[in-house]
């Protein structure tokens, strides 16, 4: 939009000389100094900021604004800017601020992320996504395998406390009969 603004800047800028020089009959240099000082004096004073504020409560900027956006000019210079490798690197300075991170922390905390939030964790797309997710042969075979992986961690152990639970239970009785402690006898035999 830019180039568009600048474009018509200069127009405007150069009409202004051109319709000065031809009203004075001045020789150009001096109508680009008149029309200099003319935009200057403009610019310096309040009066910028009266014709903003009656174009403002007319309605012109709104109207300007409609007519650009409907403008099927708007949307290709929008593409063009988009490819613009300026813009990334304008993004890329806009996102690494540390002003981005106070948005996206009030943004974050407000109440409207918190409803947005709230709406779509009731939402009946998201159940059927989760209902979808858990229903996966992918995630029913990880379960599966999770599964078997604790059954087996838990058959090991109680192996191992039954193991020792004997052994407790052989030593006592055999304290009680007052016999001596057996040698371990090799597996198989």
């Amino acid at each position: 939009m830019m180039p568009l603004m600048n474009s018509l800047a200069g127009s405007s800028i150069q009409l202004t000389r051109s319709t000065i020089g031809s009203l004075t009959g001045l020789p150009s240099s001096l109508a680009r100094r008149t029309t200099d000082g003319i935009i200057e004096v403009i610019i310096s004073s309040r009066l910028i900021d009266h014709v903003i504020a009656r174009l403002l409560a007319a309605g012109v900027v709104e109207r300007v604004v409609t007519e650009v956006l409907a403008n099927p000019e708007t949307e290709r210079l929008l593409a063009h800017t988009l490819e613009r490798p300026e813009l990334e690197r304008l993004i890329i300075v806009a996102v690494e601020s540390p002003a981005t991170d106070r948005i996206v922390r009030r943004l974050l905390e407000s109440p409207g992320t918190e409803r947005a939030v709230s709406n779509v964790l009731d939402s009946e797309e998201l159940q059927r996504v989760v209902d979808r997710i858990a229903n996966s042969p992918e995630v029913q075979s990880a379960i599966a395998q999770q599964s078997l992986g604790f059954a087996n961690s838990v058959a090991d152990q109680a192996r191992v406390k039954s193991i020792s639970g004997d052994d407790r239970a052989e030593r006592f009785v055999r304290r009680l009969l007052r016999r001596s402690q057996r040698t371990d006898i090799a597996p198989g035999e």
